[in-house]
């Protein structure tokens, strides 16, 4: 189990469409639990509220496991 990391107190590598994307699934998912399907080298795929998301490993932190 995962959940996304606190928006600010993150440093987020890349271009401002990464800065809106991450603030959008932080705002979305804030405190919410979420299921890792696969890992990738860089990357999850994650499962919240029935949708899956790509996030990178950076962005999210282990709850559970």
């Amino acid at each position: 189990l995962i959940k996304i990391k606190d928006f600010n107190k993150m440093k987020i590598p890349g271009a401002l469409t990464a800065i809106n994307y991450y603030k959008r699934m932080d705002k979305k998912f804030k405190g919410k639990v979420g299921i890792m399907l696969k890992d990738n080298e860089a990357t999850i795929l994650v499962l919240f509220e029935n949708q899956k998301h790509v996030i990178h490993k950076d962005m999210v932190e282990v709850v559970d496991g």
